[in-house]
């Protein structure tokens, strides 16, 4: 996604079979501290294959901006970011190839939630994707 303009309503000819009655989705869950450096990326990847999982929702990614990319591996993937230059927080989201035509609608809410809905032959699944950072108090008091 470019433009501001653009719809982010999409609505795949091709159903993909997200979730079935015998198998479901395998998910994951990262806070990964930062997808911002050269090679974090294709290592989340790696490790998202090496997991066979099919849905990976990845907290404070550290991208700026907002959209959603298909990758040359298959994958694809969803972030919502800060809109400045700031890179901190932020939520992703990377659905393996077999399930990229499965997106319905998704929607960046802020640098911390992002909205997902998933097609398929029997259901349809939301997914909302939310990032509290964790809070490192050095005078704790009783």
């Amino acid at each position: 996604m470019t433009g501001v303009d653009e719809s982010r309503e999409e609505v795949s000819t091709l159903t993909a079979a997200f979730m079935t009655p015998k198998q479901p989705p395998r998910i994951g869950f990262w806070n990964v501290r930062t997808l911002y450096p050269a090679g974090k990326l294709v290592q989340t990847i790696n490790e998202m294959n090496n997991y066979a999982l099919e849905l990976l929702v990845i907290a404070e990614a550290r991208w700026t901006k907002t959209g959603k990319q298909r990758l040359s591996t298959g994958e694809t993937i969803i972030w919502s970011e800060r809109q400045d230059d700031n890179h901190q927080e932020g939520v992703t989201l990377i659905l393996s190839e077999k399930h990229a035509n499965s997106i319905i609608r998704w929607e960046p809410i802020n640098e911390r939630l992002l909205y997902d809905r998933l097609n398929s032959k029997y259901t349809k699944t939301s997914i909302v994707v939310g990032y509290v950072p964790t809070g490192v108090t050095e005078n704790v008091e009783d």
